[in-house]
């Protein structure tokens, strides 16, 4: 079959952690569970792909501080706070039922 727009522009390349949440949200395609899904279900399954995204992005998870610094002023510890926060709302979005 030939394609119906071959003049068509191709899509600008994702940022890889962009191409993650797109990944994540049709993912789901790839299996029978699709027709078992709600569409409140889909929309939590790819708010949840975006939230990880988030942070991955803002608050990277990280094994130590990064300097004395960092660990002084407690902003390592608040990093980490914030990354849980985040992560803690993808979870229930994923476990909504």
């Amino acid at each position: 079959m030939t394609d119906p727009t071959p003049n068509a522009p191709m899509p600008t390349p994702l940022l890889p952690v962009a191409q993650a949440v797109m990944d994540a949200a049709f993912s789901v395609y790839d299996c029978e569970a699709l027709y078992s899904l709600t569409e409140e279900q889909h929309a939590s399954m790819i708010a949840a792909a975006a939230l990880c995204a988030v942070a991955d992005q803002v608050v990277p998870e990280t094994k130590e501080p990064r300097n004395r610094l960092e660990y002084e002023l407690g902003n390592w510890n608040a990093r980490g706070d914030v990354r849980r926060e985040i992560l803690a709302i993808a979870t229930e979005l994923r476990n909504h039922q």
